[in-house]
């Protein structure tokens, strides 16, 4: 079995569930794929986390917009690779992959797309010191560096390194 689904982070002081972004992945199908399904809302102070899977379509510049605080998602495929978008209100929006180098061999991601481990940590690093927390860039790059895994296991690394505590 393979781990499709968002792994999503932003300030917000009701549910995650509740945000128009959210709950239109989680009700409006795309492409022939299902809505999501929420799961495992958690919290670190004024962060919330939130799982949803399957679906498609978030959009963090959307989410960053609603919460008026900086957003993340880890959309992961296949249990293999995670696309990695965020934001911080007022524009400074990115993009990347965990597990680069398969994005590029096996999923024929275009090399700007896929990005590469260094510039990946260095964009997580410099993101997650703007939202106010204390990242560890050794455990960003390795969880960069890592297949995502079939209960998310890389993406949770990654939060991590960023200085979550989910």
């Amino acid at each position: 079995m393979s781990l499709f689904g968002y792994f999503i982070v932003t300030r917000h002081d009701q549910p995650l569930t509740e945000l128009p972004s959210i709950r239109r992945l989680c009700t409006e199908g795309q492409y022939d794929l299902s809505p999501g399904e929420a799961c495992e809302p958690r919290a670190d102070g004024e962060w919330g986390f939130l799982q949803v899977l399957g679906g498609w379509g978030l959009n963090v510049i959307d989410l960053a917009e609603e919460t008026g605080a900086p957003a993340l998602s880890v959309y992961v495929i296949e249990s293999a690779i995670g696309i990695v978008e965020a934001d911080i209100p007022g524009g400074s929006w990115w993009s990347a992959c965990l597990n680069p180098a398969d994005a590029l061999r096996v999923w024929n991601f275009p090399p700007e797309k896929a990005g590469t481990v260094e510039a990946t940590t260095a964009l997580a690093v410099q993101w997650a010191v703007a939202a106010g927390l204390t990242p560890d860039p050794e455990a960003v790059a390795a969880a960069v560096n890592r297949h995502v895994g079939p209960f998310g296991e890389g993406a949770m690394a990654f939060l991590r390194g960023l200085g979550f505590d989910f």
